[in-house]
């Protein structure tokens, strides 16, 4: 009877051993179900559209943070951390993130797919001095940016097929409001009297081109330096000859050489913002602030 009972006992803890793996099992694979796709972009406006297009799908994690300047922007070991488990990093490319070899190298993590937004885009020559001989900043004009759209949705729907359906729909609904945004732009901007300005730095350059604004020159050559007196000499020049009344000026730079410009010349300087300079504005309420801002000085 007593070895009766003992082999009860003993099928009963096997069985709920068994039954006790089996549900740790299950929940392990729900979980692994259930993971988020980790995004990685380097700057705010990236990330915004990985959002957009990812909805609750990813997690996103920005590398370069609000207010930091790209162009010195030197990743910390905090960062390299919130990094290294990415499923997909999403950046600008021509050497706007010229960190990044090291920075995907120390990760360890050889299996992240990397999209370089930039790399089948006919890109305008730069001063070679800034570090890289093509200038990078084509997601500040939203007919560029639309490219992008594409371009997330195809890698994210190649991570997570099972998600395919959710990412084309979101991508849908983006590419709709960034159009509207577009047809915003090319109507504010063709009712602007003087559509002449100077800029700090040569980042509207694609945005100008696009909507029909002229870049009659920059200021710093690249970012941290500064204009000599001769230049600025020759910057007012420029203005005066073109009837320019404006600087545009990047929120996240230093204005003290477009100060010096503004003052000599009796510019306006306005602050414009390239980069999300707040984190928790999305690329669309940015570039319409941008466009007020700009509207507002130009008319």
């Amino acid at each position: 009877m007593r070895f009766l009972i003992k082999y009860m006992i003993f099928i009963f803890l096997i069985l709920l051993s068994i039954f006790s793996f089996t549900a740790c099992k299950n929940e392990n694979k729900k979980d692994i179900e259930n993971k988020k796709i980790k995004v990685s972009a380097s700057i705010i406006p990236i990330a915004d559209f990985a959002k957009q297009i990812g909805g609750d799908f990813i997690d996103v994690n920005i590398v370069i943070p609000p207010g930091a300047n790209p162009h010195v922007f030197e990743p910390s070991p905090e960062q390299l951390v919130n990094f290294s488990d990415s499923d997909i990093f999403i950046f600008v490319g021509s050497g706007f993130e010229f960190w990044k070899d090291k920075f995907i190298s120390s990760s360890g993590n050889k299996g992240m797919k990397l999209v370089e937004l930039s790399k089948d885009e006919d890109l305008l020559d730069e001063h070679e001095e800034h570090g890289h001989a093509k200038n990078p900043h084509i997601w500040i004009s939203p007919k560029r940016a639309l490219k992008f759209i594409s371009i997330i949705e195809d890698s994210l729907s190649e991570i997570d097929p099972k998600h395919v359906n959710e990412y084309k729909n979101n991508a849908d609904s983006f590419r709709k409001k960034l159009i509207e945004l577009d047809k915003e732009c090319e109507k504010e901007i063709a009712n602007l009297k003087n559509k002449k300005f100077l800029s700090q730095h040569a980042s509207w350059t694609y945005f100008a081109r696009d909507y029909g604004l002229d870049e009659v020159g920059d200021i710093e050559k690249f970012p941290g330096r500064e204009a000599t007196p001769a230049e600025i000499e020759e910057l007012i020049k420029t203005a005066n000859s073109y009837n320019v009344n404006v600087i545009f000026t990047d929120a996240q730079f230093s204005e003290k050489a477009a100060k010096a410009v503004a003052e000599s010349g009796n510019l306006k300087i306005v602050s414009l913002d390239v980069l999300g300079s707040t984190g928790d504005t999305s690329y669309i309420d940015m570039m319409k602030n941008n466009l007020k801002n700009m509207s507002k000085a130009m008319k």
